[in-house]
């Protein structure tokens, strides 16, 4: 241990004091934002019994992810104050902003990086923290969403503060133009992006089953029946009110199906969705789903008419929830591999490879299922005309703060690609985005209800849904570009000088 504690303190020592600056200020942000994480505890619905055993997980889940996070803010802060006097003073924000976005986009990849397992799915999924998701609150910046995405949002407010910070210090009217300019990019872009109103007339109603359903490794006759017994009312309540064609969803692992399929043969089951409604009604549900090897969570889009018509298997699992990173799976084997076993075959899912887009009539939905929302990537891709979200917080016993974070990112995904956005919840609240981020409807509380509203489909699409994130990340390298070379460029603003 005193070997290990000067070989640590070398390092400290080796390292700068501007990266521990960047590094602390990180674990302090990434610790509020990863603080739901401890509501995992006492960890029952990962199969671990001994309180102690989960508190030490738990612990070690959250000061990994969140020094692995923090990580990249220590190596921003290094990376300015290197180049910092080496470079002209007034092209510091640009070298701020591009190197901020550089290494945001990094962290999104390093996530799942440090996560990686045999259902881990590697790209630049993992959003969680990014300060674009504060800015859902102040309309103007959010519809900026729509031409540039996250990182566009984090480029203009890194550039903009640090241009604040540098007049302020300086007093050089530079800093005031950089200033404007950033300032005047809001309004332009919001006009340029404007799209003309070509949203056909015809709305879609959807009624949200949001349920209360802890997640657990096995479940009681008694509780089976009652989870049951109450989503079934719900369903016959909302098939009731709905038109042709609407739609009716289910969250995560709700599981209706499978259930329904276990006290029903094959054709009662069939004469159980025809007698729903004289109409022809979605029914959208998740299961989860055992094939000879392992788990799948599986949504299923059923006509209730002719049976199914689509599904979809989750593509980007969550780590440790359901499936074992390798940094969890190889000490396991060592400590105790049976334990490692049991965990495998209780919580080990894998991840489909099918398009997320499925096509209903003359509608194309796009279906993400619970942390698949915290990727743009997955958001964007394809032509679609609006997005359902399946999600569950019962593995976080309801963490609000955990759901604070994905109504942020859930209005953020619903502006990027200018659609409508419902998202329906197990133990948690479920709620209904407009194309421009505001949200239209919510449920004022978690448990067994029904949130009806509509939706209408779009098939606009945003030059964020086109492009991606490639403009942002290649206009990041030409402001560093220009930060490097600012002596040169320098020379053309002297006289402003």
């Amino acid at each position: 241990m005193a070997k290990i504690s000067k070989i640590i303190a070398k390092l400290i020592a080796l390292t700068p004091k501007w990266f521990w600056l960047g590094f602390i200020a990180g674990l302090f942000y990434f610790g509020y934002i990863f603080f739901w994480l401890w509501s995992l505890y006492p960890l029952q619905s990962l199969g671990v019994e001994n309180k102690a055993a989960a508190l030490l997980f738990i612990l070690f889940l959250f000061t990994i992810t969140t020094a692995g996070m923090a990580l990249f803010w220590g190596i921003f802060s290094f990376a300015v104050s290197k180049f910092y006097g080496k470079i002209s003073l007034l092209f510091l924000p640009f070298l701020s902003a591009g190197v901020f976005v550089l290494t945001e986009y990094a962290r999104a990849w390093f996530f799942g990086i440090l996560w990686f397992g045999n259902g881990g799915m590697l790209g630049p999924h993992w959003t969680f923290g990014s300060p674009a998701y504060f800015f859902t609150g102040i309309k103007p910046i959010l519809q900026t969403a729509s031409f540039w995405g996250i990182y566009g949002m984090d480029l203009w407010a890194v550039f903009l503060s640090s241009s604040v910070i540098l007049f302020l210090k300086t007093r050089r009217k530079l800093f005031l133009i950089w200033m404007s300019v950033a300032i005047l990019t809001i309004p332009a872009i919001n006009i340029f992006e404007r799209q003309s109103d070509n949203q056909p007339s015809a709305k879609i109603g959807i009624s949200i089953i949001q349920t209360q359903k802890p997640t657990k490794i096995s479940y009681s006759p008694e509780e089976t029946l009652r989870d049951f017994s109450q989503k079934l009312s719900l369903l016959k309540e909302a098939a009731k009110n709905l038109k042709e064609n609407d739609i009716i969803i289910f969250p995560e692992g709700a599981d209706f199906s499978k259930t329904l399929a276990n006290f029903l043969d094959p054709f009662s089951v069939k004469t159980f969705f025809n007698k729903l409604s004289a109409k022809n009604l979605l029914v959208i549900d998740n299961n989860t789903i055992s094939d000879s090897v392992k788990l799948r969570s599986k949504t299923t889009f059923t006509d209730s008419k002719s049976g199914i018509v689509g599904y979809y298997d989750k593509q980007l699992l969550a780590p440790a929830g359901e499936f074992l990173p390798y940094l969890i799976k190889w000490p396991l084997s060592i400590i105790n591999s049976s334990l490692k076993n049991n965990l495998e075959d209780l919580r080990e899912y894998s991840k489909g490879t099918m398009s997320n887009i499925v096509r209903y009539k003359n509608i194309w939905a796009k279906i993400l299922v619970c942390s698949d929302i915290v990727s743009p990537a997955m958001a964007r891709r394809g032509n679609f005309d609006f997005i359902l979200a399946q999600n569950s917080l019962g593995i976080f016993n309801g963490s609000s703060l955990l759901e604070s974070q994905l109504i942020a990112i859930s209005r953020t995904r619903a502006v990027e690609n200018e659609k409508y956005l419902a998202l329906v919840s197990n133990f948690g609240r479920s709620f209904v985005i407009d194309s421009q981020g505001n949200i239209q409807k919510i449920t004022d509380s978690g448990g067994y209800k029904i949130l009806t509203g509509d939706i209408v489909p779009s098939s606009v699409q945003t030059w964020y849904n086109k492009l991606g994130d490639w403009p942002i990340l290649a206009l990041s390298l030409v402001f560093i570009a220009c930060a490097l070379f600012s002596k040169f460029l320098g020379q053309f603003f002297k006289k402003i000088k």
